[in-house]
């Protein structure tokens, strides 16, 4: 019997399909995490609703339709742990959105056009 602990299950946003693949298909060959493709914030509530997650990675555009997202996994209206990290990537970032994101409970924010390495780094730290 191994004693490698579970890998951890994330929920990634990301409307780009070449992204979200490429980011699923390198964390689950590599075994650092199971990952749940969604490509609209549609698809991220249905998902959220039918299952629990240890973080989300969410693109966030300028209207940060998101945040709605957060809100929910923060106040413990999905079956996700309320305590979940959050991973955000967004195309600008200014010191109020860095805080109102901060507010709602965001661990990382990371910059668009980011390599795909970056997104796996962060999963990993998610991981850890």
């Amino acid at each position: 019997m191994s004693n490698t602990p579970p890998r951890k299950n994330f929920l990634l946003l990301e409307p780009d399909h070449m992204v979200r693949h490429t980011v699923a298909l390198t964390a689950r060959s590599t075994g650092l995490a199971d990952i749940q493709e969604a490509p609209s914030f549609k698809t991220a509530q249905e998902v959220l609703r039918q299952a629990a997650f240890d973080g989300l990675l969410l693109a966030l555009d300028n209207a940060d339709m998101g945040l709605e997202l957060i809100e929910r996994l923060r106040s413990g209206q999905t079956l996700s742990p309320a305590s979940a990290s959050v991973t955000v990537m967004v195309v600008q970032c200014d010191q109020l959105r860095a805080e109102r994101l901060r507010l709602a409970g965001v661990n990382q924010i990371i910059l668009r056009p980011f390599k795909v390495k970056t997104l796996l780094n962060a999963i990993h730290d998610m991981s850890a």
